[in-house]
């Protein structure tokens, strides 16, 4: 879900996009997206130093426990969107580890399974 989270992100055109983990050629990929769909291409590849002052960090699947910590330390009044599974376990863990209030960690439910369920029926078609 971190691909699909990304360029959902990306396609508001609010923001830079940087994939921490995520690869040089799935950044190229968004980017050629945002072209062809007329919105700037502002995704890279990078590293936590690159999300310094974040205003939202979206937490996927993946080193979730080391990003709580990145994200606390370089972005502390960042929004918290979570993706990552089990997203109430998640949610809780990042309050307790973040200490940041519980109305910036906002858990996102349902939503990638949605799109999963959504792009198999296109597909049976």
């Amino acid at each position: 879900m971190a691909a699909t989270s990304a360029a959902l992100v990306a396609a508001l055109d609010l923001a830079d996009v940087v994939l921490v983990g995520g690869s040089e050629d799935l950044a190229l990929d968004l980017n050629a997206a945002a072209a062809l769909a007329e919105y700037e291409p502002r995704v890279s590849a990078g590293e936590w130093e690159d999300t310094d002052g974040s205003d939202v960090v979206v937490l996927c699947d993946g080193a979730v426990d080391e990003a709580m910590a990145q994200t606390r330390d370089r972005s502390p009044d960042a929004v918290v969107l979570v993706t990552a599974e089990p997203i109430e376990l998640t949610c809780h863990a990042v309050v307790r580890i973040t200490e940041f209030p519980r109305q910036r960690v906002i858990g996102m439910a349902g939503l990638p399974e949605v799109g999963a369920a959504r792009a198999r029926r296109a597909l049976e078609r």
